[in-house]
């Protein structure tokens, strides 16, 4: 095993380039990206035969209008309109749909719009949760594979968890552990995944211990070490990311404050960072040994598996290679396998699924969903900290590169704080400074009037507004600004919940223990609700209108 933390730097970062990349002998010549027009030819002819294509089942329906949102259509396009109609429908019986089509819908409506379709996601997200096996993997309801957790459904498990916490949904820690720990315990000692996990349990000491698994192949390989990649993303135990070099095509001035940057804390003690690294070093001889991209058995599938533990690692070791070896490789697969209406097809009933599939491998689509939320669409930076999108107006504080504040009249902040979509929000969002003092300065009337607006987006507005609107009430410290920071404690957004209760403690000025923390909790959330609800009450006895 390569010991990288006693490598140096610039050539820990070259080993893992080449093992990550795999093929080292492909054409650099004739190397391709998604971007290139060559993919983009090739995506031309698949998406005109999605356009038209069906699919009775949720998921089919589901990974259809996935492509499409991430292709850049909006809920106008028929194909997403067909996905959003059944995924609405199927949120009432939640517990109807398997564990794919509910992993699925939960990846499309997060992608497509959580704000608008929280009610679904957490109704989706609930039954996701419920259906969790005591052991920490997802599988069978009944039959023959009842008592076992499923490498394949496992990954769309951790997969939905990973979407909807990124878009603020809670996914409870406990969850989260368990699945990691499945994970582990489930690899096989040559450091690919089966089937069917085989699970040893776990032992008094918290020790992993390895079984010989069944029917280990490509695309249960790539499911588990890419689901194994997103819980280490998931708990913040992937401290390789936290290490790698400076982002070469950052500013000179920039990569000092990046190099000095802490690690993120952990968000469990049950899981050791060194199981993650034994697994990961496993599962990477794996594939080394092992790699290939024609496979016999669901080859669509598993490229899609093949793209999601690829990102993931590259976010891991903080690797940025645009046209990378495997990428090129199932490039060249799928031109050669296309048939000629613009699909592919591993069986008769597989037509909209593998074709979505291989799509979706195509425009490196969980690259861009880990670009949008660890970089603002700017690039990924070491350790998964974003940079603003214009690099002028950037400053340090606290250690973090920030755009330097917005600043403008108070009618035109608080349209900035109301629509995500303008061009200056993320900059804004980073520092509301400028609203926060002259909300601060107002008296009277005219600042209830100015908060007003701020109060009812703090509650009802959009998911990326919500969180802003409520730090700017915590720091302008208004009492009457109490009720909508308590109603926001019951936000689907836990990062929400968490800015709302450090909200109120500093309007009330109160100091000790916290109920609530960055961890999801439900209980902690009840208590915090009624113990903020009673201090409201004993110092504001008259009823205040709903914000």
């Amino acid at each position: 095993m390569i010991a990288f933390a006693q490598s140096p730097r610039w050539l820990t970062i070259a080993i893992l380039t080449v093992a990550i990349s795999f093929s080292g002998v492909a054409d650099r010549a004739s190397a391709v990206s998604p971007e290139g027009p060559e993919v983009k030819a090739v995506l031309a002819k698949a998406f005109k035969y999605l356009e038209t294509a069906k699919d009775a089942r949720l998921g089919g329906k589901c990974l259809i209008g996935l492509c499409f949102v991430k292709r850049g259509d909006n809920e106008s396009h028929p194909q997403i309109k067909e996905a959003v109609t059944a995924c609405l429908a199927a949120a009432i019986n939640p517990d109807g749909p398997d564990v794919y089509s509910t992993g699925l819908a939960i990846v499309f409506l997060c992608e497509l719009d959580a704000s608008k379709y929280q009610a679904a996601i957490n109704s989706f997200l609930k039954s996701l949760q419920k259906r969790q096996k005591a052991a920490g993997g997802w599988g069978y309801p009944s039959g023959e594979f009842m008592a076992t957790g499923d490498t394949s459904m496992t990954q769309y498990g951790v997969l939905a968890s990973w979407e909807a916490k990124r878009h603020g949904f809670v996914v409870p820690l406990e969850s989260l552990e368990n699945v990691c720990l499945w994970l582990l315990r489930t690899q096989d000692p040559t450091g690919g995944w089966g089937y069917q996990g085989k699970d040893a349990g776990p032992t008094d000491s918290g020790d992993i211990r390895l079984n010989k698994q069944i029917n280990v192949r490509h695309g249960l390989s790539a499911a588990g070490l890419g689901s194994l990649f997103i819980c280490s993303d998931l708990l913040a135990l992937s401290s390789a990311a936290r290490q790698d070099a400076a982002d070469d095509d950052l500013p000179p001035a920039l990569k000092p404050v990046l190099d000095e940057a802490a690690a993120d804390k952990p968000l469990t003690e049950k899981i050791k960072p060194k199981m993650i690294r034994s697994a990961e070093d496993r599962g990477r001889g794996w594939w080394t040994k092992n790699y290939k991209i024609d496979v016999p058995d669901f080859p669509y599938y598993y490229l899609y598996a093949l793209e999601r533990y690829q990102s993931f690692a590259e976010l891991a070791y903080g690797l940025k290679n645009r046209e990378p070896g495997w990428y090129n490789d199932g490039f060249n697969y799928l031109k050669r396998k296309q048939l000629d209406d613009g699909s592919w097809a591993s069986k008769a009933d597989m037509v909209s699924p593998d074709t979505s599939f291989a799509i979706l491998f195509l425009l490196r689509s969980t690259k861009r969903s880990i670009e949008k939320t660890k970089g603002f669409e700017a690039g990924i930076l070491a350790g998964g900290q974003g940079l603003p999108r214009n690099l002028d107006r950037v400053r340090v504080r606290k250690g973090q590169i920030v755009a330097k504040p917005v600043t403008g009249s108070l009618p035109a902040l608080l349209d900035v704080l109301a629509h995500p979509e303008n061009a200056s929000f993320n900059d804004f969002a980073g520092d509301p400074q400028d609203l926060v003092r002259q909300l601060a300065e107002e008296e009277g009337a005219q600042r209830a009037e100015h908060l007003k607006p701020v109060r009812q987006l703090a509650v009802h507005g959009p998911a990326e507004t919500r969180e802003v609107a409520v730090d700017v009430l915590a720091k302008v410290r208004d009492i009457e600004n109490a009720p909508a920071l308590i109603e926001a404690l019951s936000d689907s957004q836990w990062s929400v919940v968490d800015s709302a209760d450090e909200g109120l403690r500093s309007i009330s000025r109160r100091v000790g223990a916290k109920l609530i923390s960055d961890i999801p909790d439900e209980k902690a959330r009840a208590a915090a609700i009624k113990e903020w609800r009673q201090w409201y009450a004993s110092i504001h006895p008259e009823p205040s209108g709903t914000p």
